[in-house]
């Protein structure tokens, strides 16, 4: 099985995902209710070719506490972007994705960053950024989480129902208790650095998207 595109940081130095393979993915220390698993959907949309979804995340800890910083791609780097993804769930003409696991600490998270691994900037900063607690021996769905390149742009959806079929086809979750904490991006949609507000395109995008799946 490949490697899939997924770091996991302990107080800036790297330590190891259980779950960064389907092989390797028996996620023991969740099971032993020593950890908890993060679980969801990233999806890249674009016009001719990906740039590369990055999305971060990190642990709110109290001062002076370990903090752990986390990330997934919606696909392997290659050496160059003109080299096809990897690992990669799905690609179509114009759109790649990945259903993915961590396996982290028990903790309340929050998504505090977004960029692309092949274009400049990154995501702006928000008053408040989408939040999530991991129970010990239990994994916790945070959403689809999807950016579409002609707006520069990324949200939040609630696709539980269909997204965990999918990880469960993926990954061994028997036995392990689901829980669904996404949070939508406040006001919607979550702008990035590169992002023409003003653009007639961008705001048409913004505007006339299908729905936003409200998260519980």
């Amino acid at each position: 099985m490949g490697v899939a595109a997924i770091s996991l940081f302990l107080s800036g130095c790297m330590t190891t995902s259980t779950g960064i393979s389907q092989a390797d993915a028996g996620f023991e220390a969740t099971r032993a209710q020593t950890m908890g698993l993060i679980i969801g959907h990233v999806e890249e949309r674009f016009l001719t070719q990906p740039h590369h979804l990055n999305v971060g995340m990190s642990q709110i800890a109290g001062d002076g506490d370990s903090k752990i910083k986390a990330s997934v791609d919606t696909a392997s780097r290659g050496a160059s972007l003109l080299l096809p993804a990897r690992n990669t769930d799905y690609k179509s003409r114009n759109r790649t994705g990945r259903y993915f696991v961590l396996e982290v600490p028990a903790g309340t998270y929050q998504i505090d960053q977004w960029r692309y691994r092949y274009y400049r900037g990154d995501s702006l900063k928000l008053d408040s950024y989408p939040t999530f607690t991991v129970e010990a021996g239990k994994a916790t769905y945070i959403g689809h989480i999807q950016a579409v390149a002609l707006s520069m742009s990324l949200r939040i959806d609630n696709d539980f129902e269909s997204d965990l079929a999918e990880i469960k086809k993926k990954y061994d979750l028997a036995g392990i208790p689901v829980e669904n904490r996404c949070s939508n991006v406040k006001n919607g949609w979550w702008l990035h650095e590169g992002t023409k507000a003003e653009d007639s395109l961008v705001k048409q995008i913004l505007n006339e998207s299908s729905p936003i799946v409200p998260c519980p």
